[in-house]
This record gives C-alpha cells, structure tokens and sequence, in this order.
C-alpha cells in the first residue's frame, strides 16, 4: 500500500467535499446556518490543504533520501 499516495487522495478528497459545500453556500444564501456551515468548510478545506502540503513535502523528503541511497558513495 501506497500510505502517500493514500494521505494525498484523501487529502484532496477531503478538499473537493468541502470546496463544494463553500460554493453551494454561495452560490444559495438562504439556507439556514448559510455563515456558519460556509465557515466550517472554509476551516476544513484549509486543514487538508494544510496537511496536503505536509504530505506532499514528506514525499520530496522520502523521494530524495532514496535517491541518496541509490547513488554509491565515492571512495
């Protein structure tokens, strides 16, 4: 299994869910507790963002430590 791959899809699932639900409360804002459920969204979507960010950097960090290791060493 794929545990980056995985944390990114999820990440950016988590991103579509709520990037949705930010333009459903734009797009009809009437509903109910319009404010308050466009704010949550807007809160989560910045918390996947945020930790799609950090799994994307640990990808770099994984990728360029095994490159390291692939190179001999000279000597």
């Amino acid at each position: 299994m794929d545990i980056i791959g995985a944390a990114e899809s999820d990440c950016r699932a988590r991103m579509d869910k709520h990037a949705y639900e930010m333009n459903i409360s734009v797009q009809n804002q009437l509903r109910d507790d319009n404010l308050k459920k466009f704010m949550i969204s807007l809160e989560e979507y910045e918390k996947a963002s945020s930790q799609l960010n950090v799994v994307q950097e640990l990808k770099k960090q994984i990728e360029a430590h095994g490159e390291a290791k692939e190179k001999p060493s000279e000597g």
